[in-house]
């Protein structure tokens, strides 16, 4: 009540928490810009990539994996693995996943169906994902495509069974030697 105006001024030095709000910024923008990276490296890649849950439910597929199938994102998504394996090969899937579980780590081969009903084949290299804390979070899985491979070599076991065949039924005799002149094929002739 003396009529004097008093002024209390409160000064706090923010320095840090501004430069603390920029540093976490700037780490968001490059947590943004590695994800980019990362999602445009799975889905440009040549292999097919799958990541389950614990329960082998699809929860991603990159472009490559819809498009070795035949099948759109959304209809992959959600569902077990296991229903785009080919049926010969649930038990062998089966068996590896559970190898996988028990931490074992392996490469196989085995059989999908297509959307359209196709068959095609696969290298498969799974792998277990850990979160931070150690606990089983998902699983990974690394399709290359062999299909034409797998072609190229029935086709190779057909026409050696034809050559043979052919070289059987020839009563000359006919037979093939290594570089070390080692007999690796004679036919019936021979042994008579």
């Amino acid at each position: 009540p003396t009529g004097e105006l008093v002024t209390t001024v409160i000064l706090q030095d923010v320095t840090e928490h501004v430069r603390a709000e920029r540093e976490r910024e700037r780490a968001q923008q490059a947590l943004i810009v590695s994800e980019r990276r990362y999602r445009e490296l799975v889905q440009t890649m040549n292999e097919a990539v799958a990541m389950l849950d614990e329960h082998h439910v699809v929860t991603y597929v990159n472009r490559r994996f819809c498009d070795m199938l035949g099948y759109q994102q959304s209809e992959v998504l959600g569902r077990p693995l296991i229903d785009f394996v080919h049926e010969d090969d649930h038990d062998l899937v089966s068996a590896h996943m559970g190898s996988i579980w028990s931490g074992q780590s392996l490469r196989f081969e085995n059989a999908w169906v297509t959307k359209s009903g196709a068959t095609i084949h696969t290298l498969t290299s799974p792998k277990r994902i850990f979160d931070e804390h150690g606990r089983y979070q998902a699983w990974l899985g690394v399709l290359t495509d062999i299909t034409e491979r797998r072609r190229a070599e029935e086709a190779l076991r057909q026409s050696e069974q034809q050559l043979r065949l052919i070289t059987e039924a020839i009563p000359e005799l006919v037979g093939y030697l290594d570089t070390e002149r080692r007999y690796r094929f004679c036919n019936k002739a021979y042994e008579t």
